[in-house]
């Protein structure tokens, strides 16, 4: 049995995307101050995007999801 609920995965998740976006900012802030070169940039960014995707994705899912319910038939008993 898992011990973390659905909805405490969403928030995680949620925690995740906003530091992925002060990950962002910080990117963009070493830009303009010419620590990184648009190249390099321009690489940053595309990272950021797919983990931005994978994080959103998993986070619909997880919301989204409903819990596997026993699909075992029951016997029927009756004479």
């Amino acid at each position: 049995m898992n011990r973390i609920s659905d909805k405490e995965k969403s928030h995680f998740l949620e925690i995740a995307y906003a530091s992925l976006m002060e990950v962002c900012c910080q990117v963009d802030i070493a830009t303009d101050l010419g620590y990184i070169n648009n190249r390099k940039y321009e690489e940053l960014e595309q990272s950021i995007n797919v983990v931005a995707r994978l994080i959103s994705g998993l986070r619909k899912y997880t919301l989204h999801s409903t819990p596997q319910h026993s699909k075992h038939k029951t016997l029927n008993t009756k004479p």
